[in-house]
């Protein structure tokens, strides 16, 4: 409920935008809303998506959060295979990673679709 009343108070975040709310009572300390789509319907692109997941792990970055969690993605508006959609939040998030500036020590993907989970997880593995 928290993090909902934060994000209320936040409002729209444009496509390709992301915002860094508490985690409030999770197991993260913070969430990247990521807006992978746009306002009011419409189609994702990859650049949206890409840009979303960087402007949320910057955002982390700069608030020098520890604990992220990273909520599901609509699917049903993406354009694109969900695998796709898996290896561009993957290499992003791998990309930050590697950064010698990240400060992430620990990162959770939501994901409450097992199929979705199965596409994170064989793309992680064959990275």
């Amino acid at each position: 409920e928290e993090v909902q009343n934060e994000c209320i108070r936040i409002g729209t975040v444009p496509a390709g935008d992301a915002v860094v709310p508490s985690g409030g009572d999770l197991a993260a300390k913070s969430i990247i809303h990521c807006a992978g789509l746009p306002v009011g319907g419409g189609s994702a692109s990859e650049e949206h998506l890409v840009l979303a997941i960087r402007h949320g792990l910057l955002k982390a970055r700069e608030e020098a959060v520890a604990s992220i969690a990273v909520p599901e993605f609509p699917m049903e508006g993406m354009v694109f295979p969900k695998k796709r959609v898996a290896e561009l939040v993957l290499s992003e998030v791998f990309r930050h990673l590697d950064d010698k500036d990240c400060q992430i020590e620990r990162m959770f993907f939501v994901i409450n679709d097992p199929k979705i989970y199965d596409i994170f997880e064989e793309c992680i593995r064959s990275s």
